[in-house]
C-alpha cells in the first residue's frame, strides 16, 4: 500500500483506539500526554481487553498512584514478554516524562 495511504490509517486506528480508552477510561482525558501514551501503547501491544485486565493499575492510575501504576504494569505477562518496552513505559507512567 502507498505510504501516505498507511499513514492515515495508522492516524485513524490510534485515534479510534483513543476514544475507545476514553470512553471505557474517563480518567484518561485528565493524564498527561506521556501517561496517556503509556495506555495506548498498552491497548496497542495487548488489545483494549488486555488493557482493561489491567484493573489495579488502571485503578492506581485514576488516583494518581503512578508508582503503584508502574509496578502492575510490570507484574504482568507482557511485561514479561517485552521487558524493554515495558520498563520504558514503567519509567514514563512514573515520572510522565518521554524515554528513549
Amino acid at each position: 500500500i502507498e505510504k501516505d495511504f498507511a499513514l492515515l490509517r495508522l492516524r485513524y486506528t490510534i485515534d479510534k483506539t483513543i476514544d475507545k480508552i476514553k470512553h471505557l477510561f474517563p480518567s484518561f482525558i485528565l493524564l498527561d500526554e506521556v501517561r496517556q501514551a503509556v495506555l495506548i501503547n498498552v491497548a496497542f501491544n495487548t488489545g483494549l481487553k488486555g488493557l482493561l485486565n489491567f484493573k489495579k493499575m488502571l485503578n492506581f492510575v485514576s488516583q494518581k498512584r503512578y508508582a503503584d501504576a508502574a509496578i502492575e504494569l510490570l507484574d504482568s505477562s507482557a511485561a514479561s514478554k517485552l521487558v524493554n518496552r515495558y520498563n520504558r513505559l514503567s519509567k514514563m507512567m512514573i515520572t510522565g516524562k518521554w524515554q528513549s
